[in-house]
């Protein structure tokens, strides 16, 4: 399952909190490109596209969010597209957790902690089947 939404002004710069103005804006923007991405090649698995999207919203690398790194910036960004590929892609745990080199509970842990956010941040998208 794949949302659609209005495409959005460029992302603003980063900051460490979830501010829905400015990771709002960067979502929606990740979620145009998401569907940009398919629709140019439907053989592209949603997951890397959420996350090479994000990836480029957020302006980091995606070795960057599938290395081990604990810095605190990458940990919140990874953390914020691991559970926004989940809720636009409505793929398995296991295969998100492929996606970004980490095990399904890692993935279970930050959708159940994020995936309210990422709704809100989102707002009024409509489901694609």
């Amino acid at each position: 399952m794949l949302l659609k939404l209005a495409e959005p002004a460029t992302p603003a710069p980063f900051s460490y909190r979830l501010e829905l103005t400015t990771d709002a804006e960067r979502l929606a923007w990740a979620l145009a490109e998401v569907h940009r991405r398919i629709d140019g090649c439907p053989s592209w698995s949603a997951t890397v596209a959420c996350r090479n999207a994000g990836a480029r919203a957020f302006g980091v690398e995606v070795d960057d969010l599938r290395a081990r790194s604990r810095g605190r910036r990458i940990i919140h960004i990874r953390q914020i597209l691991i559970s926004f590929t989940h809720v636009v892609s409505g793929a398995s745990w296991r295969r998100i957790g492929r996606a970004f080199d980490r095990d399904h509970t890692t993935i279970m842990y930050t959708c159940r902690k994020y995936d309210n956010e990422i709704r809100l941040a989102l707002g009024d998208f409509v489901p694609v089947a």
